[in-house]
């Protein structure tokens, strides 16, 4: 596996780069940016894609990574440069749950790092833990480290009073976001989850309104979609129809909202095990509006490779 990385990562730019050639990925960057003034410092964790989570776009805003998106000299030297240089007015710290960091184990980490084990002295003497636990930064609490990390942020006096700091908890398991108001008035990661289904349950009803206000915006304004939408509003048959598909929608959602929550079990963030919430949660069904969009041909250029004689 090793040795074939480098390969799959070139195999990946060639089909990047041939849906460059069929126009279905673009590289087009503003000229100005980042777009939005914000910078983001998340975890390196590689199931967080920023980009994805967000529906940002390159150029969009400026992200930083590091283990446990934690306040360190090189994180504040790149953020600095971003108030200064690139007017950034939002810094925010995107924690997420069943974070990495809570799992290290110090002395298991020290017997791993066979290079510095009992050949290390520093100013602490030979307490290596101590000092590795400095270096290392664990913690044992997403809620409380993104806490932290605002609190730290706040006291720099390099950061101007009119940036705004604040943070986020992301679920890897749903793909949700919970905002820094949604948690903040939770001292610890086991309180949130005392009301974490209740929480998943609000952001489920939350994303039905979203799609009910985004309905007519889904479809396109083209002058094919305009026909279709002109021919149906002239059929009294289709009129009968999307009257009962709006009652049926209305009486969906106001069942969604009699679901029974039982709050009464707590789960253990450190073995992340979120699947028994997760699993007893009823997500809406939502009725996603159809689409209409014309047909669109796309021009794949034949490429013939020319035969080369060998010279003996």
């Amino acid at each position: 596996m090793l040795k074939n990385i480098e390969k799959i990562l070139i195999q990946g730019n060639l089909r990047y780069q041939s849906k460059i050639i069929q126009e279905t990925e673009k590289i087009k960057v503003e000229e100005s940016f980042p777009r939005y003034p914000i910078l983001i410092l998340t975890c390196m964790d590689p199931r967080i894609d920023v980009y994805r989570i967000f529906q940002l776009n390159p150029g969009d805003a400026f992200v930083l990574r590091n283990a446990g998106n934690q306040y360190t000299q090189d994180v504040f030297r790149s953020i600095l440069i971003a108030i200064y240089e690139y007017d950034v007015k939002y810094i925010i710290i995107l924690g997420h749950l069943d974070c990495g960091m809570t799992k290290v184990k110090l002395n298991i980490l020290k017997n791993k790092l066979h290079i510095l084990n009992g050949k290390h002295v520093s100013q602490y003497g030979l307490n290596l833990i101590k000092e590795m636990r400095e270096f290392f930064k664990p913690f044992i609490d997403e809620l409380r480290n993104v806490k932290n990390q605002i609190e730290t942020f706040q006291k720099l006096r390099e950061i101007p009073e009119d940036v705004k700091i604040t943070g986020m908890l992301y679920d890897v398991n749903t793909g949700w976001i919970f905002e820094h108001n949604k948690f903040k008035t939770f001292i610890f990661i086991e309180n949130f989850m005392k009301v974490y289904k209740e929480a998943l349950q609000k952001k489920n009803f939350e994303l039905v309104d979203f799609l009910e206000s985004k309905d007519e915006k889904f479809v396109g304004s083209g002058s094919l979609e305009q026909e279709i939408e002109e021919s149906k509003s002239n059929d009294p048959k289709s009129k009968s129809i999307e009257k009962e598909n709006r009652n049926e929608k209305k009486n969906e959602i106001e069942s969604y909202k009699t679901i029974d929550l039982d709050l009464t079990d707590v789960y253990d963030l450190k073995e992340g095990n979120y699947q028994k919430a997760i699993d007893s949660i009823s997500i809406p069904k939502v009725r996603i509006p159809k689409i209409y969009h014309r047909k669109v041909k796309i021009y794949i250029p034949n490429i013939q490779k020319k035969k080369i004689n060998q010279v003996r």
